[in-house]
């Protein structure tokens, strides 16, 4: 093709008010098409239409078509479906399944008419919060059959997804890091008031589950776990933090009273500050990320099986926080500098009781964790690298 055609790359959604992963991607991905046009090559440019739909993408395209001799000249077009109810989504079963037939049909408008190639970056296996999940697995069907190119953010099930999926082109591009995203990382120092609020001791091991506080999460769990461990390792403590889906905490600490009532243990105190379970519904700032950062001694993480990659795993290891997670396949970047990936309920207790304590040096501790190694693992998957991959699959489509 012509190198100085333009190739518009539509990226669905084209953004997420409670996510910078895309705003990141989109900024790291205009700074590659500036450098490659700027050598000579392709022109590429991201465009958005008025609405995250493929119907105001479709009219994008429609109303942008040029002529010569009186004869329709059409560009090339690439959409990348990020998270694939942004096609389907909708709380009425009836109105999801006419928007998977409805856009199946533009679909194949779009790709046999207007040169358009669809590519799908895979996050999760399903939906975290999608009401209804038969629905969803068609809806994810769907884009899988459609998609020209499939990216992968995990090692891991690169082969288990070629083997299931022969005729479709995999590539694997690593989420990309967060460090300095949220502002500087701080040190303990700078927030032991902060900590002390919550009535942690300098001696505490403080788990941390920062961010939106959902059901996917499997919070019950980590309680169970914490509740559990609490006579043999008094110092775990534990902070949930995050704006909760409707009457959410409300269920948690119930949940918390029906535990310590069983007899599992008991003197929790998570209504505020106080040692014990922390849970606290609210929205958290950007600039508060790095100081719930650096009060806490590890991030925690019980997901369930709708988890393939997990933004929160590589948002603590970029500021330094190791981190305790279920094994998911994101859990691939997690070594023994910088945490603990456990199986089941049983590992996950033993995790905990055999957790070691990270008292910073500062306060008389032997920190067995460095910040600089931990945020080391994930130093290399930047969303400017990830970019470059993303361009080299773009060209691939646009020539085929």
């Amino acid at each position: 093709m012509n190198k100085q055609e333009r190739v518009n790359i539509f990226v669905l959604p084209s953004n997420n008010k409670n996510n910078k992963y895309i705003d990141l991607l989109i900024s790291s991905l205009k700074k590659r098409f500036l450098q490659i046009s700027s050598e000579g090559g392709l022109n590429m440019q991201i465009q958005k239409a008025e609405k995250d739909t493929l119907l105001s993408i479709f009219i994008f395209i429609l109303k942008n078509i040029k002529y010569k001799n009186c004869l329709p000249v059409l560009e090339k077009n690439i959409i990348h479906i990020q998270w694939p109810t942004v096609l389907y989504g909708s709380a009425f079963a009836i109105k999801s399944i006419a928007l998977i037939i409805f856009n199946s049909i533009l679909i194949i408008i779009l790709k046999i008419l207007f040169k358009t190639k669809i590519v799908w970056t895979v996050h999760n296996f399903t939906s975290h919060d999608y009401p209804n999940h038969l629905i969803d697995i068609v809806g994810s069907k769907m884009v899988y059959f459609f998609a020209d190119h499939i990216v992968l953010q995990q090692k891991v099930i690169l082969d288990e997804y070629k083997r299931m999926l022969p005729n479709k082109r995999f590539t694997y591009i690593p989420h990309g890091n967060y460090i300095g995203v949220y502002g500087s990382d701080l040190n303990r120092e700078d927030v032991k008031d902060l900590r002390k609020s919550f009535g942690f001791k300098e001696d505490d091991s403080v788990l941390l589950s920062l961010g939106a506080i959902s059901p996917y999460k499997q919070n019950e769990k980590i309680i169970d776990a914490v509740i559990s461990v609490r006579n043999k390792r008094p110092d775990i403590k534990l902070l949930i933090i995050g704006k909760a889906k409707k009457d959410y905490v409300d269920v948690l600490k119930e949940y918390i009273k029906m535990t310590i009532s069983k007899g599992a243990s008991g003197g929790i105190n998570f209504s505020d500050s106080g040692c014990g379970i922390v849970i606290k519904d609210e929205f958290v700032a950007d600039y508060d990320i790095p100081k719930y950062y650096a009060l806490s001694d590890y991030s925690v993480f019980y997901y369930d099986k709708s988890e393939m990659t997990s933004g929160s795993i590589i948002l603590s290891l970029s500021y330094g926080l190791p981190v305790i997670t279920k094994n998911i396949p994101g859990a691939e970047m997690i070594n023994d500098k910088s945490g603990f990936v456990f199986e089941d309920e049983d590992s996950f207790y033993n995790t905990l009781l055999n957790l070691p304590k990270t008292i910073p040096v500062e306060h008389g501790g032997a920190n067995v964790y460095s910040k600089h190694d931990i945020i080391d693992t994930v130093k290399d998957k930047s969303f400017d690298s990830g970019a470059v991959l993303l361009v080299g699959v773009y060209s691939q489509l646009i020539k085929v």
